[in-house]
């Protein structure tokens, strides 16, 4: 195994993390973040927290050496969505592995904002939209946060581990998917308002989101900003979907200074 082989980032150390550590450990050296020193990932790895300065310096060395290892790569560093954001810059990944039980995506953009324009304000709003021509077999569920979920198995329903997200029909719960939540999110929403987040699948019941994306998404915000400055509110939507299961939150954007 190459040292100087493909980064990815897990944002979050719970079980969902585990599992994607257990697909992706052969291929990728794993960057894991977490906000909780002893959560599960850290526990199963005995992993001790590291700066990402000390990390940084590790991956840097590692590949100058340009040695091949047998061991897995993988480090764990504490904090929250400005550590993602630093991890982004500085180590590269290819993907980040949203695991954590929150709109990752969203946080992220909502970290993101706050550094670049820090007197730009980002409030969750009411969710409002016309969602009538959802398809039958699609189901909706709601949050204490103006956020809706759709899923294509209902909320007593588990999807394997090993799910590979079919398009059209889902084998596990014998289900016909006439759309991918994906392409439905896209139909919905006018795509001058909203930052979709689509994941890729990286490996059985492991989806993640290509930094490409979230850098193009960021681009995006910026062109948004600029184009509703003289308005100074602007309405956006963010969305994080695979074929199978898909969050949109909403937002009102104050625009005091760009």
């Amino acid at each position: 195994m190459n040292v100087n082989r493909k980064k990815i980032v897990i944002y979050g150390g719970g079980k969902f993390g585990f599992n994607a550590i257990q697909k992706l450990k052969a291929q990728y050296n794993l960057i894991i973040i977490d906000i909780e020193p002893n959560c599960y990932i850290a526990e199963r790895f005995k992993l001790k927290p590291e700066s990402i300065d000390s990390v940084l310096d590790q991956i840097q060395k590692i590949n100058s050496q340009n040695k091949y290892r047998t061991q897995t790569s993988m480090f764990f560093i504490l904090g929250a969505e400005s550590v993602l954001l630093q991890a982004i810059n500085l180590f590269f990944p290819l993907y980040i592995v949203p695991s954590a039980p929150v709109h990752v995506m969203a946080n992220l953009t909502q970290q993101y904002l706050s550094e670049r324009y820090p007197l730009v304000e980002m409030n969750h709003t009411k969710f409002l939209m016309d969602l009538s021509k959802k398809p039958e077999n699609l189901f909706q569920f709601t949050s204490d946060k103006p956020e809706v979920y759709f899923s294509y198995a209902a909320w007593d329903e588990i999807c394997p581990e090993h799910c590979i997200g079919p398009k059209k029909y889902c084998i596990h719960h014998k289900r016909h998917k006439p759309i991918t939540i994906s392409d439905f999110i896209d139909n919905i929403i006018s795509k001058k308002q909203i930052l979709h987040f689509r994941s890729q699948q990286l490996n059985a019941g492991v989806g993640g989101i290509s930094v490409n994306t979230i850098k193009e998404n960021f681009l995006k915000l910026e062109a948004i900003l600029q184009e509703n400055q003289s308005n100074r509110f602007a309405n956006l939507y963010i969305a994080t979907s695979c074929n199978c299961h898909g969050v949109i939150s909403r937002f009102q954007i104050e625009i005091n200074e760009c």
